[in-house]
């Protein structure tokens, strides 16, 4: 997501942007979806599933930035043909394969501007996609934002998710002097703004650098 901002010249924090990307993500997920339902079938629990009650499409309706996209019409095909798959996105850190990608990780923003990564091959070389034409977007690195003002465009995406994200919220004690009200705050926006979980929640401690020695959990790690 974080090169996306970069590459359009956003805000990380512009909750209308957010909400425009998810949604459209998933509307190419659904589309996509109702064609493998017409070709080969709608999943077995299809009948009176909240796809097929219309009630995810109200809800997406309801929520809608983008006047070009046409949800109505999605409910009816779905209506006609049904949906093939029950679930269609669940955004998660996944770090390991955005380096294939060349691509920044997961919904928050990176972890540097540029740094290496270790692996079993030794350590590759990581920088945002289009840091060259925008680096002032890269240097706003996830430890320069307090964890909670990071919520909202989280759960502005969260809107068009139809499982939950996989969001990573940091705490820079280099940065910032953490109390116990901010790690409070954190969890109560986000109950407040919607969001289905909070996923990592990490602690940067003072003279350690999440770059050069980042503590990260042993099954997701490259």
């Amino acid at each position: 997501y974080h090169d996306i901002v970069a590459r359009e010249w956003k805000s990380f924090t512009d909750t209308r942007f957010a909400t425009e990307v998810a949604e459209r993500i998933q509307f190419g997920c659904v589309s996509e979806s109702i064609k493998l339902a017409k070709e080969r079938g709608a999943y077995p629990l299809f009948a009176g599933s909240e796809w097929d009650n219309g009630n995810i499409f109200n809800n997406y309706v309801n929520n809608s930035v983008c006047s070009d996209l046409d949800w109505h019409k999605q409910y009816i095909d779905c209506q006609r043909y049904g949906i093939r798959n029950s679930q269609l996105t669940s955004p998660a850190p996944n770090t390991s394969t955005s380096l294939f990608m060349d691509a920044a990780a997961g919904a928050t923003p990176v972890y540097g501007a540029f740094f290496y990564e270790d692996n079993s091959t030794g350590k590759t070389p990581v920088s945002g996609m289009f840091l060259q034409s925008n680096p002032l977007s890269y240097s706003r690195t996830i430890g320069t934002y307090k964890a909670d003002k990071l919520v909202p465009t989280i759960a502005a995406m969260q809107k068009f998710v139809d499982t939950g994200i996989s969001a990573e919220f940091l705490f820079d004690r280099n940065l910032h002097d953490i109390t116990a009200q901010w790690v409070w705050d954190l969890y109560e926006r986000a109950w407040q703004e919607g969001m289905k979980a909070v996923y990592y929640l990490r602690i940067i401690k003072v003279g350690e650098s999440l770059v050069e020695e980042p503590e990260i959990c042993a099954s997701c790690s490259g």
